[in-house]
Formats: structure tokens, C-alpha cells, sequence
């Protein structure tokens, strides 16, 4: 019996260093992204995001922050569905902390980014769900309030335009509106 105890004892150390070992690369990681994101440094901060989606699954914080960051990409918006749908599926939490590494919820604002990739990917009915339902749990203060009510027109009017398509032709007007510039 005295010879298990200290053995119990290496074995429980070893483990509790091997959980502090994994949840280290998620706190330098995550800081790093974070940091990135402030620094205007979008593309690099999506690699990591999208790294620690996949190495962290059942994290809903880290499935939402790469959803996110795919909508901030500059083409590459169409990724953020997957990761947004995890992040919902994982939960949601209004006291949200998005500066704490060990969040595993997402924030309420997930129903106003997956309405605005629904809306990129022209799912407009889910768009418009999804605009509705931030609507009703965000506060009408919410720095995204008006933009999700402005979501929800804008899928009513998408729906009215695509059932009415309309016939036209483009032309160049010339150099003096156009050149060889982007």
C-alpha cells in the first residue's frame, strides 16, 4: 500500500502537467489571434483561428472567432458558415468574456454573423431567421442592432428582386469614368 501511494501520486502529477501542457497552446495562440485582430493583421489571425478550430472542436468560443474571421477575410467569407453553425450547436452565452482564453461559449452576436453568411451564401430565409432571432435577445443598443434589422430588409428586398429578374446591358462609359485601374 505504501509503494502505490507515491506511484498514485507520479501519476496524477503527470497528468495534471499534461492537462497544463495542452491548455498552454491555447492561451498563447488565442492571445496571439487576439492581438493580430488588433493589430489589422486579419489574414494571419484566421490562420490561427482556424488552426485552433480544428485542434479544439468542442470549443465554441474558437469555432465563432473563426467564423468571424473568415467574414472579415477579404474572399474568403463562404468559410465562416461551418465554423459559425459549430459555435451555435456549441452554445451560447450572454455573459460572454471574449478576451478569456477559457471561454467555450459563443456570444449572442453568432445569430447576426450566421445571418450575414446565410445572407453571403443567399440562404435568405435562414438569413432573415437569424437576423430576427439577434434581434430578440441582443439589446436594441447592441453596436449590431440596426445593422441585423437593415439584414432583415435587405432579404425581403433580395427575395422580391430575385423572383423579378430584370434584363440590362453593361457599357463601358469611356476614359473619363474608366481606365486600366482598379
Amino acid at each position: 500500500m505504501k509503494r502505490l501511494l507515491p506511484l498514485s501520486f507520479c501519476i496524477l502529477v503527470f497528468i495534471c502537467l499534461d492537462v497544463s501542457a495542452q491548455r498552454q497552446p491555447l492561451n498563447k495562440q488565442f492571445e496571439e489571434a487576439v492581438r493580430l485582430e488588433a493589430e489589422g493583421e486579419k489574414r494571419q489571425a484566421l490562420d490561427i483561428w482556424t488552426a485552433l478550430a480544428s485542434e479544439f472542436p468542442e470549443n465554441g468560443n474558437v469555432q465563432y472567432r473563426a467564423g468571424v474571421a473568415y467574414l472579415e477575410s477579404f474572399n474568403q467569407k463562404s468559410g465562416a458558415l461551418p465554423f459559425l453553425k459549430r459555435a451555435e450547436e456549441l452554445g451560447v452565452d450572454k455573459n460572454y468574456n471574449p478576451i478569456s482564453p477559457q471561454e467555450k461559449k459563443s456570444p449572442i452576436t453568432v445569430y447576426f454573423y450566421l445571418g450575414k453568411a446565410h445572407h453571403l451564401n443567399y440562404n435568405l430565409d435562414k438569413a432573415r431567421s437569424y437576423y430576427e432571432k439577434f434581434t430578440e435577445v441582443a439589446p436594441a443598443k447592441h453596436f449590431l442592432f440596426d445593422d441585423a434589422v437593415l439584414g432583415i430588409q435587405q432579404t425581403e428586398n433580395a427575395k422580391i428582386i430575385t423572383a423579378n429578374p430584370v434584363e440590362f446591358n453593361i457599357s463601358n462609359l469611356g476614359d473619363t469614368i474608366n481606365s486600366s485601374y482598379p
